[in-house]
């Protein structure tokens, strides 16, 4: 069932707390990286094997898979973004006349300890920005059909949500998520409602956000 759908928030954070998640993002990002390179070489040596070109090129497209709208691409079964599946194929296929190459480690991008605000593409649509001077995490899901559903099964969204649920929230820190989609914007019209609700909430700010929701509505 379709579902075109969006979802944005902002998680502020201390100095401190910034400095923890962010680095902790930034090697994730790094050993997310550490795992492609590893695949395409793999896929390469596998590739190798094989005598003609379009033999080659026919089996790295059977690599990349793609498994349906809420959950995305998949190189050799590791989870990747639509551009970043293409980057792929033409980083092993990069030779004269399109021919077989042994992928470069450079093409997997790394982050450096000086990358202090940065952005992570967790899917197509789904990114989350790092932003050194505010000490805040902006995470952005653009509308499209199961997009928000893709960007939250995403490798590195899972790693970086999986993280924010185990990180020790100190106050003054968190924040609130919120989603709407062309179900919520059609009760909207119909009832005179906002289209758009808290899709999660983190840290003390975000649970006194919610705590007040639910006395507005008693």
């Amino acid at each position: 069932m379709s579902c075109y759908g969006s979802e944005n928030g902002h998680i502020q954070l201390s100095k401190a707390g910034y400095q923890k998640i962010m680095s902790t993002t930034r090697t994730m990002h790094n050993e997310y990286m550490d795992l492609l390179f590893t695949r395409a070489i793999n896929a390469h040596a596998v590739l190798s094997k094989l005598r003609t070109l379009k033999e080659k090129v026919s089996a790295a497209n059977k690599l990349m898979i793609y498994r349906g709208h809420d959950t995305g691409y998949y190189f050799n079964g590791l989870y990747v973004t639509g551009e970043m599946s293409s980057g792929i194929i033409d980083e092993l296929f990069r030779g004269a006349k399109g021919a077989l190459c042994k992928p470069r480690k450079s093409f997997f991008a790394k982050l450096t300890n000086k990358d202090r605000s940065f952005t992570i593409d967790c899917s197509d649509e789904g990114e989350m920005s790092f932003n050194d001077e505010r000490c805040s995490l902006i995470w952005s899901v653009e509308e499209n059909n199961r997009s928000v559903e893709q960007a939250h099964n995403s490798h590195m969204a899972s790693k970086i949500f999986g993280y924010l649920g185990k990180y020790a929230w100190k106050r003054g820190e968190g924040g609130v998520f919120y989603q709407q989609d062309e179900y919520s914007r059609d009760a909207a019209r119909e009832h005179g409602d906002s289209a758009e609700s808290v899709s999660n909430h983190f840290g003390p700010v975000g649970k006194k956000h919610q705590e007040n929701s639910w006395k507005a509505y008693r």
